[in-house]
């Protein structure tokens, strides 16, 4: 299955720490000095880590062509679309990862029922297309703007 294509490869794990407001590291936010606190918490960073708030795991609907993703105990889900969310050639992979997005494209906010069966629609073609591929294909990948 999928699974098999990645084996020669090493898994480097990466970690996501969560922790209070985007408020508390400013002057208005509570604290006497949120520049310590601040450069308290990111010299605690090591390279294969990653501090967010609480603030920042909303579904980011500013951006044009995006999926929130959650982790479950089966692996990642897409949680929700933004609005202005387009597939394209690349949507294959992602498809496959990500499984059924028929949940996520419901709690996607601003959409329409008929976007909403339109993008279902494309990324289950997509995920046929990538489906058809070489499993040694390699890809070519964006980052989001974050």
């Amino acid at each position: 299955m999928f699974e098999d294509y990645h084996l020669n490869r090493p898994l480097k794990p990466q970690f996501v720490l969560i922790y209070g407001r985007d408020a508390e590291f400013t002057w208005a936010g509570g604290h006497l000095d949120p520049d310590g606190l601040r450069h308290k918490r990111d010299s605690k960073r090591q390279p294969d880590q990653t501090f967010r708030s609480f603030d920042s795991l909303a579904p980011r609907y500013d951006h044009a062509n995006s999926v929130t993703v959650t982790m479950t105990a089966s692996g990642p889900v897409p949680f929700a679309f933004s609005p202005m969310y387009q597939t394209n050639s690349m949507t294959g992979i992602d498809a496959r990862i990500l499984g059924d997005p028929t949940e996520a494209l419901a709690r996607s906010a601003m959409m329409s029922p008929e976007r909403r069966a339109y993008l279902a629609d494309r990324w289950n073609y997509w995920k046929d297309v990538e489906a058809k591929q070489d499993p040694n294909k390699t890809y070519l990948r964006s980052s989001g703007l974050e």
